[in-house]
């Protein structure tokens, strides 16, 4: 494994182009397969992990889903066993929560795939069990892959040194490890629900849920269930801070039953929350709209359509967010009804508040409308 390097061909087949790194599993390259004809990650696993890895590795390769990172094949050579798994060229979660602050709600859709990568994993009877984000690779379009099931024998609090920072705190393994792991007692998929929710919660506050400047204070903290509160001035809302912190209960008796149950509750609370500032947003569209309606000179395209056009997409999340678009369009909206009823009188006068026509003004609006769409989008894609 020392004489590996770039250019150099393993198994007579994979080119290696280039070294990633390393994970918790063994040491990843990027190569080139010539019997698959495309670019892969070829992981060389670390001796001691063979058996577990090679297990969950072949069992993972049986599981079809976009969000756990594609097995191709598992194999041995030299009794060095290697693992060809599809190449993620986006970076790690780790990477990209330390590259933050984020916006809650592209946090919420990232995790939400992540919840049901997970799920898939659970229902082929997969316990990933060393949930973290150094385990979780993305695309660069943000779609996570799930990696390195079969190393949670690897992972414990006494395995790990102490960490000398707060930033070695917060990555540290075990800072993810469930009370029961901790504790080196049976555990089962709601282990992983705690890892996932932790993670989850790092990346929606910018710091990890529990507070400690050691190994014991944290694992302490953990085994209490002591959560810390919100930073100041957070926009999360609190129905997802509540979905989060049952999944981070001591007792795996008291979280959610599955991460089935997990993704239920926030595709209803996200549902449930959502309708309410589009109806703000349609409604006032809409009043202003039909105002502009009666104008005489109103352009046979009714700006009302722009109603429903805000009606047809996902719902806003954030309404304060767009309040600053919307007095726009309804000025714009105004303008044009006023210069329809009186532009004729404005213009005699040599004033310059209808400068532009009706439709001039309904078109800015529609405009308007359009950056709303973009920004809903922005802050939901």
């Amino acid at each position: 494994m020392g004489r590996l390097a770039p250019g150099k061909t393993f198994a007579g087949r994979h080119l290696l182009l280039a070294r990633l790194g390393a994970s918790g599993a063994g040491i990843i390259y990027a190569a080139y397969d010539s019997k698959l004809d495309r670019k892969v990650a070829l992981e060389l696993l670390r001796p001691r992990l063979n058996d577990a890895v090679v297990d969950a590795a072949k069992r993972i390769a049986e599981v079809s889903h976009p969000n756990i990172l594609t097995v191709f094949e598992v194999g041995t050579v030299h009794d060095i066993v290697f693992v060809i798994m599809d190449l993620v060229d986006g970076g790690s979660l780790r990477e990209w929560i330390d590259g933050g602050p984020h916006r809650w709600p592209v946090v919420l859709g990232l995790f939400r795939r992540l919840a049901a990568g997970l799920a898939a994993a659970h229902h082929a009877g997969l316990i990933h069990g060393a949930f973290a984000p150094e385990h979780v690779q993305l695309t660069r379009e943000l779609d996570p892959r799930i990696a390195d099931f079969g190393i949670a024998d690897t992972v414990s609090a006494d395995s790990m040194p102490a960490p000398r920072t707060p930033t070695d705190r917060r990555r540290a393994a075990w800072a993810y490890l469930a009370p029961e792991r901790l504790a080196d007692r049976p555990a089962d998929a709601r282990a992983d629900q705690f890892g996932f929710c932790v993670a989850f919660y790092e990346a929606l506050y910018g710091e990890a849920p529990f507070e400690g400047r050691t190994l014991q204070a944290i694992s302490l903290a953990i085994t209490e269930g002591r959560i810390r509160e919100p930073p100041t001035g957070s926009k999360v809302p609190t129905w997802l801070r509540r979905i989060i912190a049952r999944g981070l209960a001591s007792d795996p008796e008291l979280r959610w039953p599955s991460m089935d149950a997990l993704i239920d509750a926030i595709d209803r609370e996200s549902s449930k929350h959502r309708q309410r500032p589009i109806a703000g947003v349609a409604l006032g569209v809409a009043v202003i709209a039909g105002a502009l309606a009666i104008a005489h000179e109103a352009p046979t395209t009714s700006p009302s359509a722009l109603s429903d056009d805000l009606a047809r997409h996902e719902p806003i999340d954030e309404f304060e967010a767009v309040l600053d678009q919307l007095r726009a369009l309804q000025l714009a909206l105004r303008r044009a009804q006023f210069c329809a009823v009186h532009g004729q009188w404005v213009r005699q006068n040599s004033l310059s508040t209808c400068d532009r026509t009706p439709a001039d003004y309904v078109e800015q609006a529609r405009e308007l409308a359009a950056q709303l769409d973009r920004l809903q989008h922005e802050l939901d894609p």
